[in-house]
């Protein structure tokens, strides 16, 4: 495994009237099949109405990525999808912009994307150091740090960034005045 950042992929497909169904068991079938992967860190699907969807992969690095695109599974479900698609694009997102951006909407600023990030950070590191301060006084310092690291980034990635991005999404995505 390769030691650059997380990657994600979002894949949107417009479907061809009649074949929403078939689509639905494939999105199925690709996410299991996609999640045996090696470096493989989830997925899950954006409904952008009756007859399109998001697709969106995570992968530990670029390395991992290129070598499921490059794989014969990801090969046969392409072929088993294409007669069901009418339109594809595909979106890669490196960095905090997986938090911000869905598939078809840009990401909004960065200045945006660090308030944001900082909002939830900041309470965030209060409430664990808070919630351990007791029970780790004895630990030594480093392992202290590395504990509370690693809560803090769980804690982000999958419950505070989301949450806070939905709740903002219209401010973060809105134009200029």
């Amino acid at each position: 495994m390769s030691t650059d950042a997380a990657v994600t992929v979002a894949v949107s497909r417009t479907i061809r009237s009649g074949r929403e169904a078939e689509a639905r068991a494939w999105v199925g079938r690709a996410i299991a099949i996609a999640s045996r992967a090696p470096g493989h860190q989830g997925a899950f699907v954006v409904d952008q109405g009756p007859s399109r969807f998001s697709l969106v992969f995570r992968f530990a690095s670029s390395v991992d990525l290129q070598a499921w695109e490059a794989s014969a599974e990801r090969a046969a479900l392409l072929v088993e999808v294409e007669p069901l698609t009418e339109a594809v694009t595909v979106q890669r997102l490196e960095g905090m912009e997986p938090f911000f951006a869905l598939p078809g909407v840009p990401a909004p600023p960065k200045w945006k994307m660090a308030v944001v990030t900082w909002l939830v950070a900041f309470p965030t590191i209060q409430l664990l150091q808070t919630a351990f301060s007791g029970p780790l006084t004895h630990w030594h310092p480093l392992a202290r740090g590395a504990l509370l690291g690693a809560l803090m980034v769980i804690t982000m990635t999958w419950v505070a960034m989301p949450a806070a991005t939905r709740a903002l999404r219209r401010w973060l995505t809105a134009s200029p005045s």
